[in-house]
């Protein structure tokens, strides 16, 4: 166990397994943000 910050980074740490499964980083709100406003970007 260690102890770690929530996935985004906010909010207070907590403890979790290293070896336990996370949250996939790439559907989080924060990524599919920014791949938006790139596909957006693209387009015009």
């Amino acid at each position: 166990m260690k102890l770690m910050l929530p996935p985004g980074g906010k909010g207070p740490r907590a403890y979790q397994c290293i070896h336990c499964d996370r949250p996939d980083p790439i559907k989080s709100p924060q990524v599919k943000n920014l791949l938006d406003a790139l596909l957006h970007d693209e387009k015009k």
